[in-house]
């Protein structure tokens, strides 16, 4: 019960009120830091274990309750911030981010898959263990996007980072060296089984979604994906 009572407190936030947002986020992370949820079962669904992500996100009851709070219009300025280009119809298109904080233990990745229609089909926002380079956070990032796209059977043609370095090593010809050898075979190979994937970079304005994904990692502190929604419905957590 106390995980819907921080959605309640939630949802009487609009996209708007920043100060709303960012002590939703202190609720969030106070809550899983307790780790004593009321039930172990969510008493709204009936089938699966009651945890801030699952209140916030996962439920169904939630999802509803989040995009009922949101107006036409505050569905629009939610999505406004964003400069990304949606792929040609029938396409799916990949963005991914990491985000890196000092005095963690972890970093945040983020990963959204987009239709021609902006429509999420998949999301995801997980935190990794371990204090690698911006680099090789940005690989490990657009691998997980990857293996996203992977899980569900999701045909991804085009995968789009705001790292130069990593784009040019993924289209590079050439065999790299060191510590991203590994992950860049690996994020070959997944593009491959995935049909094709292009690799492409793109400004930090076009990859917003994922920025803020990556973000909210560090609030959540544990893996949450999204199948089938609007972006604006995730917005207002990020």
């Amino acid at each position: 019960m106390a995980h819907w009572n921080l959605l309640k407190i939630s949802n009487a936030a609009t996209t708007s009120d920043t100060s709303g947002l960012s002590s939703k986020c202190t609720l969030c992370n106070q809550v899983r830091k307790r780790r004593k949820p009321s039930h172990n079962i969510c008493f709204r669904c009936n089938k699966q274990p009651e945890t801030v992500s699952h209140a916030l996100f996962w439920c169904p009851e939630s999802r509803k309750n989040t995009c009922r709070a949101l107006s036409p219009s505050q569905q629009s300025n939610a999505a406004a911030p964003m400069e990304w280009t949606a792929p040609p119809s029938g396409c799916l298109k990949l963005n991914t981010d990491v985000s890196v904080k000092g005095g963690k233990n972890f970093i945040g990745i983020g990963a959204a898959i987009r239709d021609s229609s902006g429509m999420v089909v998949a999301a995801i926002s997980k935190p990794l263990v371990g204090r690698p380079s911006v680099e090789l956070g940005e690989l490990l990032a657009l691998r997980e996007g990857l293996l996203l796209a992977k899980r569900y059977n999701l045909a991804v043609q085009f995968a789009e980072v705001d790292a130069l370095s990593v784009a040019s090593m993924i289209n590079s010809n050439s065999s790299a060296m060191g510590d991203a050898m590994f992950l860049i075979s690996d994020i070959k190979f997944l593009c491959i089984e995935l049909g094709g994937c292009v690799c492409q970079h793109i400004p930090r304005l076009s990859n917003v979604l994922a920025h803020r994904l990556a973000n909210l990692a560090f609030a959540l502190g544990e893996e949450v994906v999204w199948r089938d929604v609007n972006p604006a419905c995730i917005f207002p957590f990020l």
